[in-house]
């Protein structure tokens, strides 16, 4: 138990709690619900954010899905599709300053509280993983020591959403892991239960499955970075960069692509200290 203690406050202390979740996760389906008035606004946040993945649009989704959420209480996807824009609201948000800290943590326990609701009428994979991400990022708000107590929990709900689906928004629980394992010795990782080489492996499906879903090659960069292999890691960058984000067959991930081909280009230039193609 206290190797596990050790474990946990080495992750918190190294990562500064977590700011590694996966940027532009969005439920990116269309929510199904039994009120026309309220599947109507689930509509509107459909069509909002396949436009753009931006700060005036989540906070646009989040009134959107507050609304339906009240026409429709017992519908777990309004709740969970809430979840997920008050943490995609909150890390769009500045950070350096404590009133800034503080705004963002109001989001992410509204995130975590909307997951929680969702969880009360339906356990899924969704409820699971935003519970947990909102659960992590709010603990970057606050002190380390605070913080620690929530490891545990956070690595539940990561375990069990991605039992329930480990294809959830194209392997959102392997991006969070390998992204984790990034900062954290894989020595630690397996102190806490969790096999990067699993991740990875995950990953991978899911660029075999969906390869023309850019996020997931811009996660596995990155690990690839910390092994020292820089070649590879620009490969899969390359990847994103040649090709249009419109290129994927699912019009609803277009946003998506176009904000990972930009994650993609930036780490091009933090990597060889050149805009892309030059190195």
């Amino acid at each position: 138990m206290r190797k596990v203690l050790v474990a946990f406050i080495f992750i918190a202390v190294f990562i500064g709690i977590l700011a590694v979740l996966p940027s532009g996760a969005w439920e990116r389906y269309n929510i199904t619900c039994k009120n026309p008035e309220a599947q109507k606004l689930a509509d509107q946040i459909f069509q909002l954010l396949v436009r753009e993945l931006t700060l005036e649009n989540y906070k646009k989704a989040i009134m959107l899905a507050e609304r339906a959420a009240k026409i429709e209480p017992d519908n777990d996807q309004l709740w969970v599709e809430l979840a997920s824009n008050c943490w995609n609201y909150a890390d769009r948000l500045p950070k350096k300053t404590a009133p800034q800290k503080k705004e963002r943590l109001k989001w992410f326990d509204k995130g975590k509280a909307a997951a929680e609701k969702a969880l009360a009428i339906k356990e899924t994979a969704g409820a699971h993983f935003w519970y947990g991400t909102n659960l992590a990022a709010g603990g970057e708000m606050v002190s380390i020591i605070k913080s620690v107590w929530m490891f545990p929990h956070m690595v539940k709900h990561m375990k069990r959403s991605e039992e329930l689906d480990p294809d959830y928004i194209y392997g959102g629980v392997a991006r969070f892991w390998t992204e984790v394992s990034v900062r954290v010795p894989d020595m630690v990782m397996k102190m806490v239960g969790v096999d990067v080489k699993d991740a990875l492996k995950s990953i991978e499906t899911q660029i075999n499955r969906h390869p023309l879903y850019f996020e997931n090659y811009v996660f596995i960069a990155r690990y690839l970075v910390r092994l020292k292999r820089k070649d590879d890691a620009l490969k899969k960058l390359e990847f994103v960069l040649t090709h249009d984000p419109k290129s994927i067959p699912e019009p609803n991930l277009y946003s998506t692509n176009v904000e990972s081909q930009g994650d993609a280009r930036a780490l091009w230039k933090e990597l060889t200290g050149k805009s892309y193609p030059a190195r």
